[in-house]
């Protein structure tokens, strides 16, 4: 039987969201937490996360002060194989799967700091690092997920040379496409079905200013799954959380209640 993995990723910018993490990896029965900007203990996420009962939350060690990883699994079956200070690559296996994968969790420049070109250009080094990693573990089955900081569309999350992200995923089993005699691999990502109004939220990240082209919703935190994984990946399970059992997390207007968080969080399902 495979092993059903749940994911949660959240940029909780720096916020002391102790309670509303824990009524959401309660809620969302989440196996695997991912946190960007925070900036609370370890020993309070462990306390907090193993109330009222022992859940064996751990830390994966990792030196990426940007990401944080829990797991309800000891941290010897989430080994950190590569990683820099805006991501982590850590190889994945525990007792019950037939083979290890890779999970890359990754908190990428802002904005306000880089902008487009300066992402596009930035954005192979990340790839070849993980490439790096895969051709030295030999695994091909990738998960990447946390704050690129981008939206879908934007070059360097679809450019060939960059994340290489399309939102069909009949296209990403082809595995790869050539261009000038160079092979480049694809990966799936699903969070392109989740701009525009057509749900509760248009985005994870609202940002609004008076400049000629402003989007408006951004899609910054998203997942991307390898060709190799796709089978193993829930469509059904992807989803932008807008609320828990404490409280909603957008304001009356529909627009992020900053004083949560300024981005919403994610989670997912890997059947592995």
């Amino acid at each position: 039987m495979p092993q059903k993995l749940n994911f949660l990723f959240w940029n909780i910018n720096q916020k002391p969201l102790l309670d509303h993490v824990k009524n959401l990896v309660d809620q969302e029965q989440i196996d695997i937490l991912i946190l960007a900007e925070n900036r609370i203990s370890v020993a309070d996420w462990l306390n907090t996360l193993n109330q009222p009962k022992t859940n064996f939350f751990y830390q994966s060690f990792s030196n990426c002060d940007r990401i944080s990883i829990f797991t309800r699994f000891d941290s010897q079956y989430l080994t950190v194989i590569n990683e820099s200070k805006h991501f982590t690559i850590q190889k994945l296996q525990t007792p019950t799967m037939a083979e290890p994968i890779l999970l890359m969790a990754l908190h990428l420049p802002s904005q306000s700091h880089y902008d487009d070109s300066n992402q596009m250009f930035e954005s192979p080094t990340f790839r070849s690092e993980l490439k790096a990693v895969e051709r030295q573990e030999n695994i091909s089955k990738t998960v990447i997920v946390g704050d690129f900081n981008m939206n879908p569309f934007q070059a360097g999350m679809i450019a060939a040379q960059g994340f290489h992200g399309v939102m069909d995923s009949k296209i990403a089993l082809k595995q790869k496409r050539i261009i000038k005699e160079r092979e480049y691999s694809y990966f799936y990502n699903p969070m392109w079905n989740f701009m525009g109004d057509y749900r509760e939220t248009a985005g994870t990240y609202y940002y609004r200013k008076s400049v000629p082209v402003n989007y408006f919703w951004n899609t910054f935190d998203q997942v991307l799954i390898s060709p190799e994984l796709i089978p193993s990946f829930d469509k059904t399970s992807l989803n932008i959380i807008t609320q828990n059992q404490i409280s909603s997390f957008l304001k009356e207007n529909g627009t992020i209640d900053d004083k949560i968080s300024d981005h919403l969080p994610i989670r997912f399902t890997l059947n592995l």
